[in-house]
């Protein structure tokens, strides 16, 4: 059985991977071997929270509405 993504899949993945680079980006803005970064984290769950919720309502993003919803609420979280 040959497994084989149509482009739409493909660009339905793309989106995904999108969407991961900006919480990869966050991660890494607190995250260092240089020493004390917590200073960065409410600035980088802002940036995180502006991205994601520009998305949530861009139609390009729709199939991800629900996990974007779900994952914005966790960062307002953290943020709180």
């Amino acid at each position: 059985m040959e497994l084989e993504l149509t482009d739409a899949k493909w660009e339905h993945v793309q989106h995904l991977l999108l969407l991961l680079s900006y919480a990869e980006k966050a991660q890494h803005t607190f995250s260092t071997e240089q020493g004390p970064m917590l200073h960065t984290a409410l600035p980088a769950l802002e940036v995180l929270h502006r991205a994601w919720s520009s998305c949530k309502d861009s139609a390009k993003y729709a199939e991800f509405t629900g996990g974007l919803e779900a994952s914005l609420t966790k960062v307002n979280e953290y943020y709180e």
